[in-house]
């Protein structure tokens, strides 16, 4: 627990850092549900030790199987490769994993020269370094978490499957063959399936065929293994919402963020005094969605109000001293009556707004 919460902090200095002043509150427009969809389930990765969602791709032409990090947090799609270019710096190694995608047998595979407008301007975390026109763009993507990923941009294609059951090629992805990738996420996954709001994003890439929506419900992160859920692309279809979801819009224009609209906590049935600006995006405030990140992070204004009401609540349950987490209680103490809320930790975020 420990170490999730410094990972989950790291990454939200991060995205404080990328989020710069970017803030206008664009809402994501209504578009009519396209004819075709296509869905990929998602597992809890909680089998494997980590925090993180996992995805099923499959990269190239023909298909190679992956299993990825799903996130929205991150706008580059790139998995543990290995290419064989002669000069080329960042093209060896690839990993000692079981799934290694391999370049010379994709017929789609087409790596981006380093002297293209593309890597130049487009690509995030693109290095400068370009010994020949025609060497490929390479990169050194950092998360906030300290994880890093190292390689080379190309253009490539992946498979899908319709909701007619039928197969299809999205192409044009940019993808990164990446030779060196650390980090604890990284351990039982093949790289990472980059949903962030960007124009390189695999989201951005895929709902412009599809409708211009993507969706998706996370299993319960205890779930056992072979329990999944989907992310979707296009129109959700009826058979995997039995009951009408309850939907908000995403807002955008913080890229590659999505954030959502909060207009406040209730405890107990009883709205708290937070201040207005805390959800306020114009005002440097607001609330982000991230699949990447595990906990619910609140803003001192916020968090200070919550945990008030929540230690009033819960007065005569015993508090368990867990670091870092301020609020812990005892749940399992048995007692004829029980508070009517729900568990969990609470705990503190630096003091800015977001």
């Amino acid at each position: 627990m420990q170490e999730l919460f410094r990972d989950d902090q790291l990454r939200q200095a991060m995205i404080h850092d990328r989020l710069g002043r970017r803030l206008h509150g664009r809402r994501a427009n209504e578009v009519s549900p396209p004819a075709q969809s296509f869905r990929m389930p998602l597992n809890s990765g909680v089998y494997t030790g980590n925090a993180q969602f996992f995805v099923r791709f499959f990269l190239g032409k023909p298909g190679q199987h992956f299993v990825l990090v799903a996130d929205t947090g991150s706008d580059l799609t790139w998995v543990k490769c290995r290419l064989r270019l002669r000069g080329c710096r960042l093209c060896r190694g690839g990993g000692n994993g079981t799934r290694v995608f391999h370049p010379e047998v994709s017929s789609s595979f087409q790596p981006i020269p380093c002297s293209s407008d593309m890597c130049k301007t487009s690509l995030p975390f693109s290095l400068i370094e370009c010994p020949t026109a025609t060497a490929p763009c390479a990169f050194d993507y950092r998360y906030g978490d300290g994880s890093k990923a190292r390689g080379v941009f190309a253009n490539e294609s992946a498979t899908v499957v319709l909701s007619n059951g039928k197969h299809t090629k999205l192409r044009h992805l940019v993808v990164g063959c990446s030779s060196d990738s650390t980090g604890s996420s990284f351990q039982a996954s093949d790289g990472v399936l980059g949903l962030g709001n960007s124009n390189i994003s695999f989201a951005t890439i895929a709902t412009a065929r599809f409708g211009g929506r993507f969706s998706y419900c996370l299993v319960d992160h205890l779930s056992p293994r072979n329990a999944s859920d989907f992310l979707v692309f296009g129109h959700r279809p009826a058979v995997l919402s039995p009951s009408p979801p309850r939907e908000t819009a995403l807002v955008l224009d913080l890229e590659p963020f999505y954030a959502v609209g909060v207009d406040g906590i209730s405890v107990d049935g009883k709205m708290l005094a937070i201040p207005k600006d805390v959800w306020d995006l114009s005002a440097g405030g607001g609330t982000i969605l991230d699949s990447g990140t595990s906990l619910t992070m609140l803003a001192q204004p916020a968090y200070r109000a919550v945990a008030s009401a929540l230690n009033r609540r819960l007065a005569g349950i015993p508090r368990v001293k867990m670091d870092p987490f301020e609020y812990c209680y005892n749940w399992t103490t048995r007692r004829r009556r029980r508070p009517r809320i729900c568990r969990g930790w609470w705990f503190t975020w630096p003091d800015r707004r977001r």
